[in-house]
């Protein structure tokens, strides 16, 4: 059976890099890896759903936390997933520091914040790869 890889993003919501979390997360499983991927939300790792656990314990894991707390990370380990990756918007920020989104887009966001989230996603994408070649490889 072929895995696909989890992207478990942050649940940040009410904040604009939880936005830029989850649309990058979207971005890459529907659109740049859609067969290859899967996604499932934190507040059901955190409750303990049973589905959700097993997601992440018997697929490699790609998290994207929003802030430095590392909410994502915390609850996928909690869980028993297995994180082969970890993406902080805010160190991509660092990166790309003339796409500092408006702090207030938070349900639509800025050209900035799209950008940033376009970026978070070509990163996942790289990374999928990088995964499912070293199992089929292995």
């Amino acid at each position: 059976m072929t895995k696909k890889v989890v992207v478990l993003p942050c649940s940040g919501v009410g904040k604009v890099y939880g936005t830029i979390s989850r649309e990058a997360a979207y971005k890459a499983v529907e659109e740049l890896k859609l067969g290859k991927t899967s996604i499932t939300c934190l507040p059901l790792l955190v409750v303990g759903d049973d589905d959700a656990e097993k997601l992440v314990q018997e697929n490699p894991c790609i998290v994207i936390n929003g802030c430095p707390s590392g909410c994502a990370t915390l609850a996928t380990e909690k869980a028993g997933g297995k994180i082969v990756q970890i993406i902080d918007v805010t160190k991509v920020l660092k990166e790309n520091r003339d796409l500092k989104p408006n702090q207030m887009a938070i349900r639509e966001l800025d050209p900035k914040g799209k950008k940033l989230a376009e970026i978070i996603a070509e990163k996942i994408s790289q990374e999928v790869d990088r995964i499912l070649d070293s199992e089929e490889g292995g």
